[in-house]
């Protein structure tokens, strides 16, 4: 075999042994990976750690000696080593010492400068060491910590064949670096773990404490709001239900608060009244009240008072009396003012009717007792009138008729007549006078006295009649009646004077009840019921409230002197016969004189008697009536209640449409008449009609039945009676009515 052969052959080899060698080399770097990174997995203590890759390191790559630590600046410090030369001994570490040169945070391959310090450095640390040191291998990482480590590994191997380690080395490094960061981030998070924990407990604890101490605030708060709002009901109930209004203002007069007397009060809700100007809700003022006790009491700090007027909703008028005082709310400015208003309207009525009553009873005690004095006057001066007329009349027939003391003795008859005729009024006035009682038609009465009326009175005067037909029967004095009616015409004409003027005369008939009778002239003892009445009505002067007041004082006058009795003989024949008067005037429009006399007692039971029995079966009820007809009203009110039904009236449509809207759960039927004014009729139907859709409406008219119902076919009308009807009729025609609703 040629030598150039061999040759080849041999460098075949060698590149084969080469080649193996560095298969061998990488296997062994390898497995030394895959071990360390088992290692690593596996180990959980850093110091372990380190001392077991060291261990790996030297085994498999034989080198002589392995350093590690930290590095800050130019200070080292060696935290742990190994080595598997003889005479190798472990520091106490950690051994810290100063080199004159900054290891850099990156892997480093130390120069013969460096090597010899690094040498220098070993054999300080390690003085028995048996080690020729030729090279130096320094890696350097950044820990995650900000921390330079590095990691030194020392041999006898020439620097180049050390340097063949690096790129092994520095992955090891690396997987040790990033596992020992591992384990500081783990402990890291096991210790700010524990902390949180910690914490969270510390924070659990004194949540809990808090939330002890907010549970316990919350419940005395609740017992403080129960208890708040149980005072708050007791207080709102309290001022609800006392019987007079209580608000709350503020400093700029605006309601902060109004209780239910006060809201129903203005017919609105309490609510409504929040934040609202006070004297305009109340009564309806542009500007605040000059009379404010509120301000008053706030100026002052003290109660104020005063009476004055509140305006409803409606537009109606009440009197109050308002009592105020200053609210604080724990300053020393009042921030505002409680208001107590009470209704003081019927207290203020009361008074007034009881002082009139007081009035009267002085003006009747007055008046009794000047009548049983003019009644024993004229007792006594009628004994002496008597002798002095009986001897005149016995004188003058002992007397020759030519005796010149016959004139004196004419004389002295025709004065004592005179004063026979003024105590003849002393009587009437005292209301003992002697009278002759018969059932009389009103009416009839005064028509007889119509020539005696216009011969007695001015001639500038007009008599004008208004006769009512029909009356109901009174049980008086004739005589007693036409001397009324004379004084009254009589006074009327004066009154008139020299001017013209018009009496009117009117008769009629009315129901009158206790309110009625308290607007009239002593109305004590009288009944309620049905009353005829005469009324004399002038276009003269007048009277002033002062004048009316003394009208029947004995002797009063506001002509020339020497009149008599007059109106006061007029008042006492009236009261005599348990009747009563009414008086309207106004100074320079005239006067009206109005008469009540009481119907027969006879009437009611005369009509009992004639009417059929199965029409005067008690009703049960109510009927509104309505006609502008005082003395039809009266009549129809009569009969109905001798039907049996309870009776409202009304005096036109519009006053019916309210009596019904009132009464309308009541009424069980309507009797209308057609012909009236303000609303006739038709057109008072159709409004009822709307409001309750099947109301029983009775028509009544003058007009006969065929023209009255061809105005109302198909509308619903329930039946129709024709004017003047009798008790009969209208019991038949209401029987069957009320029967129908009833079904």
């Amino acid at each position: 075999m040629s030598e150039e052969i061999v040759r080849d052959l041999r460098e075949q080899v060698r590149l084969l042994t080469l080649e193996n060698k560095q298969l061998i080399d990488r296997a062994e770097d390898i497995f030394l990976l895959g071990l360390v990174a088992e290692k690593v997995a596996a180990e959980n203590d850093p110091d372990r750690l380190i001392v077991r890759i060291f261990e790996q390191i030297s085994l498999l790559k034989g080198v002589a000696l392995c350093l590690f630590g930290h590095a800050h600046e130019h200070e080292l410090t060696i935290t742990h080593s190994y080595s598997t030369m003889p005479g190798f001994s472990e520091l106490e570490y950690p051994v810290s010492t100063t080199l004159s040169y900054q290891f850099p945070a990156n892997n480093h391959l130390c120069t013969a400068v460096e090597s010899e310090t690094a040498k220098g450095l070993l054999g300080l640390l390690f003085p028995a060491l048996t080690l020729t040191v030729n090279s130096v291998l320094c890696l350097g990482r950044r820990r995650v910590d900000g921390q330079v480590v590095i990691l030194i590994l020392a041999d006898d191997r020439r620097p180049e064949e050390l340097a063949l380690l690096e790129p092994l080395v520095t992955r090891v490094v690396d997987i040790v670096m990033a596992r020992l960061d591992t384990l500081v981030l783990q402990d890291s998070l096991r210790a700010a773990n524990r902390d949180l924990e910690e914490k969270v407990n510390e924070r659990t604890k004194e949540l809990l404490r808090l939330n002890q101490a907010l549970t316990a605030e919350i419940n005395e708060r609740r017992k403080t709001e129960e208890a708040l709002h149980s005072r708050e009901y007791l207080y709102r109930t309290l001022v609800d239900s006392l019987p007079m209004g209580v608000s709350v203002i503020s400093r700029d007069h605006r309601i902060n608060m109004v209780n239910r007397m006060y809201a129903d009060w203005f017919g609105r809700s309490a609510e409504s009244f929040g934040d609202k100007i006070c004297h305009e809700q109340f009564e309806q003022r542009d500007s605040p009240c000059a009379h404010c006790p509120g301000v008053v009491s706030m100026e002052t700090g003290g109660i104020a008072h005063a009476e004055t007027e509140g305006v409803r909703q409606d537009g109606s008028r009440f009197a109050v009396r308002i009592r105020t005082v200053p609210l604080h709310n724990g300053e020393l400015t009042p921030s505002g003012f409680i208001e107590v208003v009470e209704d003081i309207t019927e207290l203020k009525r009361a008074a007034e009717e009881s002082d009139s009553l007081n009035k009267k009873m002085l003006q009747v005690q007055k008046l009794e007792s000047l009548g049983v004095l003019a009644g024993g006057i004229a007792h006594d001066f009628n004994n002496i009138l008597m002798a002095i007329l009986g001897h005149a009349e016995l004188t003058k027939l002992m007397l020759p008729a030519t005796t010149p003391v016959r004139d004196n003795l004419l004389q002295i008859e025709q004065a004592a007549q005179k004063a026979a005729a003024l105590s003849r009024q002393m009587l009437a006035y005292s209301g003992r006078g002697k009278f002759v009682i018969e059932t009389v038609d009103v009416a009839e009465l005064v028509r007889d006295m119509v020539h005696m009326l216009e011969v007695s009175i001015s001639k500038k005067a007009l008599l004008r009649y208004n006769f009512a037909s029909d009356l109901p029967p009174v049980e008086v004095d004739a005589t007693q009646i036409r001397q009324v009616m004379m004084n009254l015409v009589i006074n009327a004409s004066e009154a008139i004077g020299d001017r013209s003027g018009i009496i009117a005369i009117t008769t009629g008939a009315m129901m009158v009840d206790r309110s009625y009778l308290a607007k009239t002239w002593f109305d004590e003892g009288l009944r309620e019921g049905l009353y005829v009445f005469i009324e004399v009505a002038d276009t003269g002067c007048g009277m002033d409230q002062e004048t009316m007041k003394r009208v029947f004082d004995p002797f009063f006058t506001t002509k020339f002197t020497g009149r008599g009795l007059g109106m006061a003989a007029v008042l006492g024949i009236v009261r005599g016969h348990q009747g009563s008067m009414k008086i309207y005037s106004e100074l320079g429009k005239g006067s009206s004189f109005k008469v009540l006399l009481p119907a027969s007692p006879e009437y009611a039971q005369q009509m009992r008697k004639t009417a059929p029995v199965e029409m005067l079966t008690p009703g049960n009820g109510t009927i509104l009536l309505v006609d502008d007809e005082e003395t039809l009203r009266a009549l129809g009110q009569e009969m109905l209640e001798l039907l049996g039904y309870q009776v409202v009236t009304a005096e036109d449509g519009r006053h019916a449409l309210e009596k019904f809207k009132e009464y309308e759960d009541e009424i069980v039927a309507v009797l209308l008449d057609l012909t009236m004014p303000h609303m006739d009729g038709e057109e008072a139907f159709r409004e009822l009609r709307r409001i309750r859709s099947d109301v029983k409406v009775v028509m009544c008219s003058g007009y006969n039945e065929q023209e009255v119902s061809q105005r109302f076919i198909g509308k619903g009308l329930a039946g129709f009676v024709q004017k003047p009807y009798t008790l009969k009729a209208l019991g038949t025609i209401l029987h069957e009515v009320v029967l129908s609703a009833k079904k």
